[in-house]
Parts: C-alpha cells; structure tokens; sequence
C-alpha cells in the first residue's frame, strides 16, 4: 500500500456533506425508535427469510451511532499519522495534512447544521412554553443566537432567569412555579398512586415572559468582574 491516508478526504470532501443532516436528526431518529420498538420487535416473529437484520433492541441504535462516531474519529486518526510521520521522510505528507484540513471543514460543517437544528428546536420548545406572548411574534425576532440561563441577584436575593437572544430581540424568561393545591380528599391517596403507577416524563414548566430588549437599542456590553453576580 502506498499509504495515502489524506488523499480519500481530499478527493471525496462534499461527499461527507451527508453526515450533517444525520449527525442532526440523530437524537429524534432514537426518540422515533423507541417510540416504534413495539412495532419493530414485531418483525422478530417473521419468519428467518424476512427477518431483519437487525435486532431493534440490541443492535439498531448500536448502528445508528456509527456514523458519529467515526467522523469524529477521522481527525484523531489523521493527526496521530501526522505525528508519527513527522521525522520519517513520508512522500504523502502534503497530501495527508489537507486530508486533516478537509477533516476539520467536514466537523465544523457538521457542527454548523447540528448547532442550527437545535436552536430550531429550542425555538420551537419556546413558543410552547410562553404562557403569554403579550402581543409579541417570534417570527420578529430575527435568528436565535445563543440562551442560557443566569441568576440575577436583587436585594441580596438570587432569581434565575433564561435569557434567549436573537438577531433583534433579547428576551428575559421566569419559570412558572404551579401553586400547590393544600386541600386535601379522601381520593387523594388513590391519585398519587396512579400518578405514579403512569410512569410518564413531567411536562416542562410553562415560561413568564419577565422582560425584552431591542437589540437595535443596546448600545455597549461590559463584563462584570464577577460573573456570579448581576447589578
């Protein structure tokens, strides 16, 4: 062998374009199986002929995550060929170090697709949660660019909050705590143990819109020395 281990990434660069959109449907293509795994483990009763390859518990998600796996692990092996070549005289080394340089383009265009499919979905999640918009439209705001949540304190007191900013808009979020019902009934017992007995994931709490801010109307940014704490 000639041991052109750069050459595949060079030549075959746009063919990786593929694995973006598969890296970022990944996680709802899993949530779609195991919805579906009552359904998928019905084809273990077909006959052997017919049969999928594939058993759905063992073995289908193991292959799904091939993929990222391995496109994570073509840099690491590129670099580690680099390493190993750098005081032998290796006729390919130009060839293997844009092979690397293709590598990185092809993981940060993954990460660019992934990145946009989960601030759709964040987005999405947001207009859920909203309990009252107050007249607002999130088509408005522009693209999300990053959220987060922050603790804001106020007379010695700390406030979480979840900051969403767009292209336009900045907006200031407050988690909605449900008040506890403190009445009791002789039924009350019987609920908690169906309640529990349902084993279904809690609803995420419903979101108070605290605050907004045009970005068109900030005019400077400056860092706190103390990243804890918000005036």
């Amino acid at each position: 062998m000639e041991g052109r281990w750069g050459r595949p990434f060079v030549t075959s660069e746009a063919e990786f374009d593929c694995y973006g959109p598969y890296c970022a449907n990944y996680l709802e293509a899993i949530q779609l199986v195991n919805e579906q795994m009552p359904n998928l483990l019905r084809g273990q009763d077909l006959p052997e002929s017919v049969r999928p390859c594939l058993h759905p518990e063992r073995e289908l998600q193991a292959f799904m995550i091939k993929p990222i796996q391995r496109i994570t692990k073509y840099g690491l092996l590129l670099d580690a060929i680099l390493h190993a070549t750098a005081k032998h005289d290796y006729p390919f080394r130009a060839e293997l170090e844009e092979g690397a340089a293709a590598v990185r383009r092809i993981a940060a265009g993954i990460n660019e697709v992934t990145d946009f499919k989960a601030k759709q979905a964040t987005v999405r999640e947001l207009i859920e949660r909203v309990d009252d918009w107050k007249g607002h439209e999130v088509g408005t705001f522009g693209d999300l660019w990053l959220d987060d949540h922050f603790t804001v304190t106020k007379a010695d007191q700390p406030r979480e909050y979840h900051i969403f900013l767009f292209s336009k808009m900045m907006l200031c979020c407050k988690e909605i705590i449900p008040e506890r019902n403190k009445k009791t009934s002789k039924n009350s017992s019987m609920l908690r143990k169906d309640k529990t007995a349902s084993k279904s994931l809690p609803e995420r709490r419903k979101l108070a819109l605290k605050g907004r801010i045009f970005v068109s109307n900030i005019n400077r940014a400056v860092l706190s020395p103390d990243a804890g704490r918000c005036p």
